[in-house]
This record gives structure tokens, C-alpha cells and sequence, in this order.
């Protein structure tokens, strides 16, 4: 609709003239305007076309019922990843007062540094 963004150093300076535009177009143009750009006619922006991943399209066709868009949009419900049940952690062995085959090692000089 014209080249209305090259009055302004960006396209967030020129938001005001939105309001010149057909009313059906005033909303998308103030988002545009919001984002700021140094031109409105990017020349290097790259786009390729790429197929929409099915659970956007049962999301986007979940807003919209027989008649057009829902008054409220229809939620869909979020995917729960369950979660693993933690194993409990085996009891330490309980000291003995019988002889063991194996002499009990003789401490380290030092502690263990921390990690």
C-alpha cells in the first residue's frame, strides 16, 4: 500500500501513519510498524516455503468452528511427558561384628577433595 515506511528512519516512527490506511488494514500495519525495520521492503530477508508441521494446523484449526472463527479460542490441551518413577536408593549395609574375610582398608591421610 504505497511506500509509506520511507517518510521515517524506521518503520516504528512512521506507526502514526497507519491511521491514513483503510481501517481493515490499520492493525496489521501498526504490528509491522512495531517491529521497527529500517525499510518496509526488506530486499534481504530470504524465505522459503515449507510445509506446516501437523500439530500447528490442529492448533490453527482448533480456533475456528462451523461458522468462522470461535468467540474464545478452543485450547488445545498441552502433550504431558510423563515423568519416570525415581528407584528408591538401596539402605547402606548395616556394620557387622563377625570377622570379614577382607581386613578393613586403613583411612586416607586426607579427605576427598570435594568435586
Amino acid at each position: 500500500l504505497g511506500s509509506w515506511y520511507k517518510q521515517c528512519p524506521d518503520t516504528a516512527k512512521c506507526l502514526h501513519l497507519c491511521d491514513e490506511l483503510p481501517e481493515a488494514f490499520r492493525k496489521g500495519c501498526r504490528l509491522f510498524s512495531s517491529w521497527g525495520w529500517k525499510r518496509g521492503d526488506p530486499s534481504t530477508v530470504k524465505y522459503r516455503a515449507v510445509p506446516c508441521p501437523a500439530k500447528f494446523r490442529k492448533h490453527i484449526g482448533a480456533q475456528f468452528g462451523p461458522d468462522g472463527a470461535a468467540s474464545a479460542p478452543v485450547p488445545t490441551p498441552p502433550v504431558l511427558t510423563p515423568r519416570p518413577t525415581p528407584q528408591p536408593t538401596p539402605a547402606p549395609p548395616l556394620p557387622t561384628t563377625v570377622p570379614t574375610a577382607m581386613p578393613t582398608p586403613r583411612p586416607t591421610p586426607a579427605p576427598t577433595p570435594a568435586p
